[in-house]
């Protein structure tokens, strides 16, 4: 079984079962041939605990750095809060989740993450025709397709400092995809 399948059928049986106990993620990952840590990730995006503060320790917030200065801030405060390894916004790291609310931490302060907030997300809508017809970034996508070598938009992600995984292995599998089309 390739990486993938092992990493989907780890994921089914997580959300299936509702597994969140280290104990239980240790024997998943394993089961399944598969770091802990991704383990991990995977259980705490899906059940998240919205009741307590949590703090995002996985690696593109740890990279970014702060992630153990927003532990050491919240045991100062007398906070209570959970580790995580996913709070989805990899690019905005350090984040810290505390209600519904995604904060990030800057020079000892908590600062909400704006573009995160739905009246900000809401007021920066366009529709598609009119994002296209002012020249919108999908041109971007038809060099991309008619480039030779397809992974030449990873090193660009790399380069600009993206470390969340996510885009990153989308890019890939589209990559991978037009590949096998031949385009």
């Amino acid at each position: 079984m390739d990486y993938r399948a092992r990493l989907r059928e780890a994921s089914k049986e997580i959300i299936e079962r509702r597994i969140t106990s280290d104990n239980e993620l240790r024997k998943i990952a394993d089961k399944y041939n598969l770091p802990l840590s991704t383990v991990r990730t995977l259980s705490t995006f899906y059940f998240h605990n919205h009741s307590e503060v949590q703090v995002c320790m996985g690696l593109p917030c740890l990279l970014k750095g702060g992630a153990r200065e927003v532990v050491k801030e919240l045991e100062r405060r007398g906070t209570k809060y959970s580790i995580t390894y996913c709070l989805g916004y990899c690019d905005k790291g350090p984040v810290t989740r505390i209600g519904d609310g995604y904060y990030t931490f800057i020079n000892g302060e908590f600062r909400e993450i704006e573009e995160l907030r739905s009246d900000y997300v809401w007021s920066q809508y366009e529709p598609l025709d009119k994002y296209i017809a002012r020249g919108g970034g999908y041109k971007y996508f038809g060099k991309f397709l008619s480039e030779g070598n397809k992974l030449f938009i990873l090193e660009l992600l790399i380069k600009a400092g993206l470390l969340g995984g996510g885009a990153l292995g989308r890019f890939k599998a589209l990559a991978d995809s037009a590949n096998r089309l031949g385009t």
